[in-house]
């Protein structure tokens, strides 16, 4: 079932979802009435930078489908800016729109997008990019733990 949602997030972001914003008030003097935004597969640096503020949410993926109504006005509380950061240096990252920000973008898709389709993004690119994969190989790595000397070459 994850592999399905996996290859699922994968093909979106490959093509690209696509986002309409009300143009910032200077944009809408020029005529400019909408900016137009996709959000497609984030680049490695990117990638790394979205890994960080992910982990530091310090939520797992059981928690996200455990949790309860309570929890999840907790968690769009706490997580809710970090949430359109991430979405913002992800759109930012393949996409340069001149006086765009990725704090100001930030702000506008919290301003103008409901968080059910904020997370259904976030989920995507979580999903999508790689980074799920990543994580976990990461999570095998500190399980292994390579890096240790085994018993045996410490007595010789």
């Amino acid at each position: 079932m994850i592999a399905t949602e996996i290859k699922a997030a994968q093909t979106i972001l490959e093509k690209g979802s696509g986002l309409e914003i009300p143009a910032p008030f200077f944009c809408r003097l020029l005529g400019q009435k909408t900016l137009k935004f996709d959000i497609r597969k984030p680049t490695a640096s990117t990638c790394l930078e979205i890994i960080i503020m992910r982990l530091q949410m310090k939520i797992t993926d059981e928690e996200f489908e455990n949790m309860t109504i309570e929890q999840g006005l907790t968690f769009m509380a706490q997580h809710g800016n970090t949430v359109a950061q991430i979405l913002a240096k992800v759109i930012l990252s393949n996409q340069h729109i001149k006086g765009v920000t990725e704090k100001g973008l930030a702000k506008m898709l919290l301003k103008y997008f409901p968080f059910s389709f904020l997370m259904e993004r976030f989920h995507e690119v979580t999903l999508g990019s790689g980074l799920e994969d990543f994580m976990n190989f990461i999570g095998c790595i500190k399980t292994v733990r390579l890096t240790q000397p085994s018993h045996e070459i410490q007595r010789s």
